[in-house]
């Protein structure tokens, strides 16, 4: 999870999940007063030991109301600019909302100053606009913001506003469920959670990644869920943390009574009964072979390459899918349009294909988190074939091989939406393999004494996912962007090298790999001395793929390059053996723990060196508490990864005497 910072909460912590809308014209936004409902909530005072910052944040105050089928939300919040740096932070209001089922109505905009309070809503300065952010992500969903830059704010001054967001996006049913947060990257001296509901209706609230408690309360005919904090600390980030790991606290509540109430919401979405196309049926029996699991296999890859991934999230469409002839005929739909129409697909084929909601950011931890349907934000696809079980992402594009040999991601869990489903059901791909990689790189360095232009060739075989994403990044860039990436890359360890040729690609679709060769001169090694060149061996690819975080005293996991594998093989050849100089006492060098399998050795041939490298990923993620013992461990065979050779240079008589005669030179004027 990105930093949150408490600008980015104003702007989207009345969001759990994405809200879409159609919208032509211009939204009205309204003003009135605070209901009834609200409770008041004044700014608290901050600690004097949290007054380094530019902005003193003093309250956030988020009340919902769901005692009715029109959901209210509510927001409060002051903060106090003390930095001209802070001023820039917070004297301009963003919000953004949904028109099409969602109302915005602002209640107050003020400031304080030295006690006084000054009034500042002025509907003439409201700016309403729409911003399509989730654009770069191929997400269409016409929100709109609705813009108060303030006039007449200062360094010291306490700027408060308040509004409420009333609706909700009707695709989500009846029942009520939401998301409020309680803590950020910044400090906040004073926080309010409150949840208002009918007595009689029942409402999960839980809290998470904090010991905090939830207060509830009844008071006639409704109930009351609250959590006040004071002088609430940031919270800082470690880096390089597992994508199902938050370091942030935040409470949910839910009216749904379970993971099998969310399976009925969806299945009123998924209706995957509908007629196909006749171009696309046509196309399904065109593509049938005796094998259906091949079958299977040839019309999942059609699927995944040939609708491109885009999403017009508006409205009920960011939980409803489109009908398979929609997405097919306009060749073009999101996870759960693509998701339906390959389910389409395999029933034509007589396969019982099913959607499945996943979670690609608490995924590991969704069996913790209270059910809803906002605890999804993804939705694959599973069916069997001869009583196996198959898993696959028809979002992911560039996939070859069997559906044994396609890569699939770790999602953990996952609520299969089908009759009679009550319970998340924990993912495991029909074959290990699938969630494996490797990377085998034949690396052989020619040296040239006489015409100084050493050659290198590489050749790397890649399987499984990291296949599939050189298949992903060369159709992006093409073969000539690909080629000068990689001269740029080997320019870091050789000062002059340049291309030989462009790198040739080998597919072997059969299997799901891929082949790269690349061809470079050498013009230069790295160090020359006078009568030596200092050649250093690099692990290029293990050295590419483990690494130390910046962070090393860590409260979060660390992630690690799950289901790697990498074998180096790497050859030097120079004109006469006896040239080289090479450390005889460390042919072998291994390391194996918990984490990872490490070897290198090395072996002197008649006219070569081999070095190999093998590395092999054991586990997800090391542990906060553990992380100084891989830490360690990791060092202990960085400087394996590098390993030097000193080449004697061969020299013509007339250099020998030269070099002799400057000697003497040298020794004679020191005397």
């Amino acid at each position: 999870m990105k930093t949150v910072t408490f600008k980015t909460l104003l702007l989207l912590v009345f969001f759990y999940i994405p809200t879409f809308l159609v919208a032509a014209d211009i939204p009205d936004v309204k003003f009135a007063k605070t209901e009834s409902w609200i409770s008041d909530t004044k700014p608290h005072d901050v600690p004097q030991s949290v007054n380094d910052a530019s902005v003193n944040y003093l309250l956030f105050d988020n009340q919902v109301d769901i005692r009715t089928s029109i959901k209210k939300q509510f927001f409060r919040y002051s903060s106090q600019p003390i930095s001209e740096q802070g001023l820039q932070h917070v004297s301009q209001i963003e919000v953004i909302f949904a028109p099409q089922y969602e109302t915005l109505t602002f209640h107050t905009i003020d400031i304080v100053r030295n006690g006084k309070l000054i009034n500042k809503i002025d509907k003439s300065k409201l700016k309403v606009f729409q911003q399509e952010e989730q654009l770069k992500e191929n997400i269409y969903s016409e929100n709109w913001v609705a813009l108060f830059i303030l006039e007449d704010v200062r360094v010291g001054d306490i700027i408060n506003y308040s509004y409420t967001i009333t609706g909700s996006n009707p695709v989500l049913g009846k029942k009520s469920f939401g998301y409020s947060p309680l803590n950020w990257g910044v400090p906040v001296a004073l926080t309010q959670f409150r949840l208002v509901t009918n007595a009689n209706e029942l409402t999960e609230v839980n809290v998470h990644n904090s010991s905090k408690k939830i207060v509830e309360k009844r008071a006639g005919d409704f109930s009351e869920y609250s959590l006040i904090q004071r002088n609430v600390a940031a919270v800082t980030e470690d880096d390089y943390m597992p994508a199902w790991y938050t370091p942030y606290a935040y409470v949910t509540y839910s009216q749904y009574r379970g993971w099998e109430d969310v399976n009925d919401w969806a299945m009123e979405l998924y209706d995957t009964s509908l007629t196909l196309p006749k171009e696309l049926i046509r196309l399904i029996e065109s593509s049938k072979t005796s094998n259906t699991l091949q079958t299977a296999t040839l019309m999942t890859q059609w699927v995944q390459d040939n609708i491109r991934y885009f999403g017009i999230e508006m409205g009920v469409n960011s939980h409803l899918p489109s009908s398979p002839s929609e997405t097919f005929n306009r060749r073009f739909g999101d996870c759960k349009d693509k998701a339906v129409l390959l389910i389409a697909v395999l029933k034509q084929l007589n396969i019982d294909a099913y959607p499945v909601l996943v979670s690609t950011t608490t995924s590991k931890n969704l069996p913790n988190e209270t059910p809803s349907p906002g605890a999804f934000n993804h939705v694959i696809v599973t069916f069997e074939i001869d009583e196996k079980s198959y898993w696959v992402d028809a979002t992911v594009s560039n996939q070859r091989g069997s559906l044994e040999q396609m890569s699939f991601p770790d999602y953990y869990w996952g609520l299969v939406v089908k009759d009679n489903t009550s319970r998340l059901t924990s993912i495991e791909p029909h074959d290990n393999n699938q969630l494996r990689s490797s990377i085998n790189v034949t690396k052989k360095l020619i040296l040239d004494d006489d015409s100084g232009r050493n050659q290198l060739i590489v050749e790397t075989e890649y399987s499984g996912w990291q296949a599939e994403l050189v298949r992903n990044y060369i159709d992006g860039v093409g073969i000539n962007i690909l080629t000068k990436d990689q001269l740029n890359y080997f320019s870091k360890y050789f000062p002059k090298i340049e291309t030989a040729k462009p790198i040739v690609v080998k597919e072997h679709e059969s299997l799901n790999k891929l082949t790269t060769t690349e061809s470079y001169y050498i013009l230069k090694l790295a160090n020359q001395s006078s009568q030596n060149q200092n050649i250093f061996v690099y692990a290029h690819q293990i050295l590419d793929n483990i690494w130390l975080p910046n962070t090393r005293n860590r409260s979060a996991p660390f992630i690690l390059p799950y289901y790697l594998d990498i074998n180096m093989d790497i050859q030097i050849i120079v004109p006469a053996a006896k040239n080289i100089l090479w450390y005889e006492d460390v042919e072998i060098t291994n390391n194996d723990n918990k984490w990872f399998t490490y070897e290198r050795r090395i072996e002197k041939r008649e006219n070569s060196i081999f070095v190999n490298y093998g590395y092999r990923s054991l586990l997800p993620e090391v542990s906060a508490s553990e992380f100084h013992e891989y830490a360690s461990l990791l060092e202990g065979i960085e400087s394996s990864l590098t390993y030097p050779l000193l080449l004697r240079q061969n020299l013509s008589e007339s250099d020998k005497t030269t070099r002799a005669k400057n000697l003497v030179k040298m020794l004679m004027k020191n005397q």
